[in-house]
């Protein structure tokens, strides 16, 4: 009976860190439903590790923590303005339950990745659901962006190929292009695993749906991947080098039509992007700019001259592309804290821990994963990207504590 009441605790602990994950992900990278959705989600969450980890919220290491942000907040706000207190308390709140997270699985990231990748596999699930339903009618909604949805659940944005027109997949993200990073994250964790050609070939085809430039090539280091755990046999080697072709060919199409095609302007502001940020970074290498809002690329004469590069004052305004903000979550780092805390980021992620032992080379692969994405992705400030570094800094000082370096 005793042995019976654990093995229901273990499951509902389970479903809880699931459940975290879930919610961590949404709250990072989510479709952002009404106004101030991040800061709530983000102290849901925050309430939840309080209600069920009182231990490690209300912990020495927590409270180390509390003074390691304090002692940093200096790096992060240079000036006292609302926008900026804003994004630093989101900023804040994101760390400690990045924080928290690790710290709970008090070292035992083998079951931190299985928690991990059933979250994963709860997106695919949705994903995979949402090409099915691809031929349904949809209706339209914004957020930020503009979407095509059914019933609020299964998201869609537009594209220039034709023969999809409004249904490229989002899943619950904020665009096509965070969804293949997830999508192809779990590939990642499914060929680790070695399993199914069947299932890895589902996954593979939801991420061909997302139209993701970025989702094709990571793809493409999937399939190398695959081949290396698979030892290059012969049979896996003229699949994949078949099915390279096609996705080459599409990866072609879809590049020709952001460079020449309708899509050409959206390729224009990333390119306008990383020019800004090049800029921004060579002027203050060091420590950068910290958390900064969009008004800032506004006021800072490095920035709008920067746009001035590549569209005239009216363009600029036209688009809003003065409340855009950093595209590239890389080069956003490099802005907001300078080059070293870039590299320490680097550092971190090649040398994480929350999904299990990988070797050096499957960590340079999903590095690889990480980096490619982050290009044309903002996500290295939110809680769930925040996990992988945070836990390449804790050791182990006995069986029954985790602690930061």
């Amino acid at each position: 009976m005793h042995q019976s009441k654990n093995l229901n605790s273990i499951r509902f602990t389970l479903n809880i860190k699931v459940i975290l994950v879930l919610l961590i992900i949404f709250n990072s990278v989510g479709i952002r439903y009404f106004q101030g959705q991040g800061i709530i989600l983000g102290l849901i969450i925050l309430t939840i590790f309080v209600v069920k980890y009182t231990g490690f919220v209300f912990s020495n290491k927590t409270l180390k923590f509390f003074i390691l942000i304090i002692f940093l907040s200096p790096l992060f706000i240079r000036s006292f303005d609302v926008a900026t207190l804003k994004r630093y308390i989101v900023f804040s709140v994101n760390f400690l339950n990045a924080f928290l997270f690790v710290q709970t699985y008090d070292g035992n990231f083998y079951k931190s990745m299985r928690d991990i990748k059933s979250a994963l596999n709860v997106f695919f699930i949705h994903a995979f659901i949402s090409v099915l339903l691809i031929p349904l009618p949809k209706t339209d909604f914004t957020a930020g962006l503009n979407y095509h949805t059914i019933l609020y659940i299964f998201n869609y944005s537009n594209t220039t190929f034709n023969f999809l027109k409004d249904s490229r997949i989002t899943g619950f993200f904020w665009e096509p292009g965070i969804l293949q990073l997830f999508l192809n994250l779990f590939l990642f964790l499914e060929i680790k695993e070695r399993k199914s050609f069947v299932k890895i070939g589902l996954v593979i085809m939801t991420i061909l749906f997302t139209l993701s430039t970025a989702g094709y090539l990571i793809l493409l280091i999937n399939l190398l991947y695959y081949l290396i755990r698979n030892k290059f046999k012969i049979k896996y080697i003229l699949i994949i080098g078949v099915g390279s072709v096609l996705l080459s060919s599409i990866f072609i199409t879809n590049m020709d039509n952001k460079l020449s095609g309708n899509a050409r302007s959206s390729s224009a502001i990333r390119f306008m992007n990383m020019k800004m940020a090049y800029n921004l970074i060579l002027a203050k290498p060091l420590f950068g700019y910290g958390l900064q809002g969009s008004s800032f690329y506004a006021n800072n004469g490095i920035a709008y001259n920067s746009m001035l590069d590549y569209f005239s004052r009216q363009d600029i305004q036209t688009l809003g592309l003065e409340r855009l903000g950093l595209t590239n979550g890389i080069l956003q780092i490099g802005v907001f804290f300078g080059i070293p805390m870039l590299l320490l980021i680097f550092y971190g992620i090649l040398r994480q821990k929350i999904l299990g032992k990988l070797g050096k080379v499957e960590n340079l692969f999903f590095f690889a994963i990480l980096f490619m994405s982050a290009l044309s992705e903002p996500i290295f400030t939110t809680s769930f990207f925040l996990i992988f570094p945070i836990s390449a800094l804790t050791r182990k000082k006995n069986k029954n504590s985790l602690s930061l370096l």
